[in-house]
């Protein structure tokens, strides 16, 4: 476990990475921003401040949908504290009003981006339609410079293309699967 004072260190080597600072002056995308909240989940997390946590991955995710790969890491720590942690009716309350509290505020940050004042109604499928269209709207391998796509120039290549015996999008499935896999075996042996 890292103390507090060996923390800070590690989280500003990350936010002060020149990769980060070039990513985020060239495409205008401040991953920087997205990662100290993820950063900063994590770290709540492993202090077993899961109502803090809740808040700051909400931020994360409104900052960049990526964020939701934390997700499998966020559900079970709370399972693990609320239900094999001493289970109580209080503390499971308690919980799921701060989960929830979080998810409200960011339905309600992100409404302005969905409703259309003048009609009084939701544009296009509302929230969950703007989420689904954003995720399925990249249709490539990879968009980005810096990553493992790129490495076998897939960069801006249709995610149906093959990549050994299965498509792009298949593989990045297989490996969200295994980080869900991974993030289970790791909470219940820990």
């Amino acid at each position: 476990n890292f103390k507090r004072r060996q923390k800070v260190p590690v989280l500003l080597l990350t936010l002060l990475n020149p990769a980060y600072l070039f990513v985020t002056a060239y495409i205008c995308q401040i991953d920087a921003l997205y990662v100290c909240l993820l950063f900063i989940t994590v770290l709540l997390i492993c202090e077993n401040r899961l109502k803090l946590s809740y808040a700051a991955f909400a931020a994360a995710v409104l900052c960049k949908y990526q964020a939701i790969f934390i997700t499998p890491d966020v559900l079970f720590a709370t399972f693990r504290h609320v239900c094999l942690g001493g289970f109580s009716w209080k503390k499971f309350w308690t919980h799921a009003a701060a989960g929830f509290s979080a998810i409200f505020c960011m339905f309600l940050s992100y409404l302005p981006f969905v409703w259309n004042i003048s009609a009084g109604c939701f544009y296009n499928g509302g929230l969950t339609g703007n989420f689904t269209r954003s995720i399925q709207s990249y249709g490539w391998a990879s968009q980005n410079t810096y990553n493992f796509w790129n490495l076998f120039g897939y960069n801006f290549r249709s995610e149906e293309l093959f990549f050994g015996p299965l498509r792009c999008v298949d593989w990045g499935t297989l490996f969200i699967a295994l980080l869900v896999l991974l993030s289970a075996v790791h909470f219940w042996q820990h």
